[in-house]
């Protein structure tokens, strides 16, 4: 239902039929529909986890972080139908966007190889604050990109800028280090 008619317009009715159950049923699991966008957003989570994980992983060059940022996009188009309601919901439910947010937290988390090179409480904030303009901005422009279809652009393009920024951002160096 969020996917057909976003999370606003979405009642617990239409949920109740579209599953072929009870309100009580329905109330049995959850508390509202916040919840069920809530649960959602958690089913996505193991696999985003290790997404970023690979992250991680990609910053020791810039071409193994441009495999990373196709993957990054591939995810973008595979979950197209659900990243809008996802959007909404944290907008307009306070919940889920504290939810989604101590979500990206975690999965920050997962850089600890980024974090480690990062000496120093202020060096480690502005480590994460970079991941996070980084992750904010990717999330707009995918948005707009792949799923609105209100920015034009030709795939290897939006790759090679991608590339480029994060790899400028986060220091990425142009060949992998020497063994």
């Amino acid at each position: 239902m969020f996917t057909e008619r976003g999370y606003g317009a979405t009642t617990v009715d239409d949920i109740v039929k579209a599953a072929g159950a009870s309100r009580a049923t329905f109330y049995l699991h959850f508390a509202s529909k916040a919840e069920v966008m809530a649960a959602i957003y958690e089913s996505l989570m193991p696999a985003t986890a290790e997404y970023w994980r690979n992250l991680d992983r990609s910053l020791g060059s810039r071409e193994a972080l441009r495999s990373w940022l196709e993957q990054a996009i591939d995810w973008w188009a595979e979950h197209r139908e659900i990243l809008p309601a996802l959007h909404e919901a944290a907008v307009v439910d306070r919940e889920i966007g504290a939810k989604q947010y101590t979500g990206l937290r975690r999965l920050t988390e997962e850089l600890t190889g980024y974090f480690a090179a990062a000496r120093g409480a202020k060096k480690r904030a502005e480590a994460r604050l970079r991941i996070e303009i980084l992750i904010s901005q990717l999330d707009d422009f995918c948005m707009k990109w792949i799923v609105q279809k209100t920015i034009e652009a030709d795939r290897e393009m939006v790759l090679d800028v991608l590339t480029e920024t994060w790899a400028d951002t986060l220091g990425v160096p142009e060949k992998p280090a020497r063994k």
